[in-house]
């Protein structure tokens, strides 16, 4: 089979405090994925993501590459949340950014990576009250750049 199985979010934050959803994150990234043709095998196993480190992901080794994952898969897939911050003045905005990786584990390789970079704001006193939706939209919008990146699987004559 041919898939790209899809690791748990890597929560690679330094800054931990606000929560964040990361089975709809990896939910969303599934539909992006199958959006551009991808078969793809969600993995919900936290413990496949529990030693990666931003490291591992920044400068990985073809060793690290081959063990990333079930054993039996060839593609594997990670996405980091680097950051996720809100701030509140007359207003509030929220940052995200995210690294998405694609690994052959057959060869060691990242054969795709890209980062995503999003912002979401609102001013005057409705942004004030809004503050807990800025950095979802946020990481929605990093997480949408991000996958617009991606390209189209090429379909098989």
């Amino acid at each position: 089979m041919n898939a790209v199985y899809i690791l748990p979010v890597v929560d690679a934050r330094a800054d931990k405090k606000l929560s964040l959803n990361f089975a709809k994150l990896q939910q969303n990234m599934a539909g992006s994925m199958k959006q551009k043709h991808y078969t793809v095998v969600i993995l919900s196993d936290t413990n496949l993501v529990a030693g990666i480190t931003d490291e591992d992901l920044k400068e990985p080794t073809p060793d690290w590459v081959k063990g990333v994952g079930p054993s039996d898969s060839r593609w594997v897939m990670a996405l980091a949340v680097g950051e996720l911050s809100r701030k509140i003045t007359f207003g509030s905005t929220g940052n995200a950014e995210v690294n998405l990786f694609i690994f052959d584990k057959q060869t060691g390789a990242v054969v795709w990576e890209d980062k995503g970079l999003g912002r979401a704001g609102q001013g005057g006193l409705l942004g004030m009250m809004m503050v807990g939706m800025m950095d979802e939209a946020a990481i929605e919008n990093a997480m949408n750049q991000v996958m617009c990146k991606l390209p189209k699987k090429p379909k098989v004559m």
